[in-house]
C-alpha cells in the first residue's frame, strides 16, 4: 500500500470501516506549515524579549507595574502558535 493510499482496517459489527490515514501530501503540507511556525514562533518569541527588556528597564523595582496590553497580546499569540505547532506535529509529524 503506498502512502497516498494508507488506510487502516476496522471490523465493525461484521463490516468493515477503512479510515484513512495522513497521506503523503498531508504530510509534506503539514512540514511546511510547522517550518512557518517556527519561524514566526522565533521571530515572535524575539519580538517579544525585546519589548520585555524595555519594559523592565523603565519600570526597575516598580513591583505594581503591569506589563503592557500589547506585550500580553504577543505573549498570547507565542502560546497558541506553540500549540498549534504540538497539534500539528501530533497528528502529521510523528514518527
Amino acid at each position: 500500500m503506498s502512502d497516498d493510499s494508507a488506510a487502516e482496517s476496522i471490523g465493525h459489527e461484521g463490516a468493515e470501516t477503512i479510515l484513512p490515514l495522513t497521506r503523503r501530501c498531508e504530510r509534506e503540507q503539514a512540514v511546511l506549515f510547522a517550518d512557518i511556525l517556527r519561524q514566526e514562533l522565533r521571530q515572535m518569541r524575539s519580538a517579544a524579549a525585546a519589548a520585555e527588556g524595555r519594559w523592565s528597564r523603565r519600570h526597575d523595582g516598580d513591583v505594581d507595574a503591569e506589563p503592557p496590553e500589547r506585550l500580553e497580546r504577543l505573549q498570547g499569540r507565542i502560546q497558541e502558535a506553540s500549540t498549534l505547532l504540538d497539534a500539528l506535529n501530533a497528528r502529521f509529524l510523528r514518527t
